[in-house]
């Protein structure tokens, strides 16, 4: 019997050290699920907060291309009204306040297309060509902002109201064809009364452009628009 006692004693020894691995075991389990749920909740965490600051972003974005909008409606409400007030008629002012907003009227969409050209100098070059020609009535020129479904425009240059709606311009005798393009999405009017013109430029459907938009807004354009007035010289030295 007093031989054997001492036998036993390392079977003690030996099973406390094994309940000791496993109660050690058993802590870095409960730590690691631990871990892994505060890990899920920080990504879970991490996700919302990039959401909520790229909707932020989008949205100061997008105030900012509106802004661009309204800052080239102004101005080319103010070119149109300038042009009105040393005695420019009317469809001359049109194509004056369209030119002025090209900036803000999207990619080129007739004749060529902004995806014909390989860079943005490529299409400036060729605008430098073209907006004269448009001015002067010699070539039609249209973009994104400024269409939208199949009217006709008067496209022959030699008439008075070239590049003005057909059912617009009242010209009942005109022996233009007509050229159907987009429905305009920009409007411009001048009127002329007494001692000033005033002349207002307006987009009438300027996209959202960003993503995510839905999320600030039902619709999926905003009206824009500029005006000016200014004293009418013309009418002064043309009388």
């Amino acid at each position: 019997m007093g031989e054997n006692a001492p036998d036993a004693v390392p079977g003690i020894v030996k099973g406390e050290r094994e309940s000791r691995k496993m109660s050690l075991k058993q802590q870095r389990n409960r730590v690691r699920v631990r871990r892994a749920g505060e890990s899920g909740a920080a990504i879970l965490e991490s996700m919302f907060t990039i959401l909520i600051l790229l909707l932020i972003l989008f949205g100061i974005i997008q105030l900012f291309y509106l802004s661009l909008g309204k800052l080239y409606a102004d101005y080319a409400s103010f070119r149109g009204a300038r042009s009105a007030a040393v005695g420019f008629k009317d469809y001359l002012v049109d194509r004056e306040a369209k030119i002025q907003a090209i900036p803000a009227s999207g990619p080129l969409t007739e004749f060529r297309t902004s995806a014909e050209f390989h860079s943005a100098r490529t299409q400036f070059n060729y605008e430098k060509t073209m907006v004269p020609r448009f001015m002067n009535g010699y070539q039609w020129m249209n973009y994104q902002y400024w269409g939208g479904s199949d009217p006709l425009y008067h496209d022959d240059y030699r008439c008075a109201y070239y590049g003005m709606l057909m059912s617009e311009s009242g010209a009942v005798n005109c022996s233009c064809k007509g050229c159907a393009c987009d429905a305009p999405a920009v409007n411009v009017t001048t009127r002329r009364g007494g001692e000033s013109v005033r002349t207002t430029f307006h987009f009438l459907r300027y996209p959202f452009t960003v993503p995510m938009y839905r999320l600030f807004t039902n619709k999926d354009s905003i009206d824009i628009s500029g005006e000016t007035r200014l004293s009418n010289h013309a009418a002064s030295y043309l009388e």
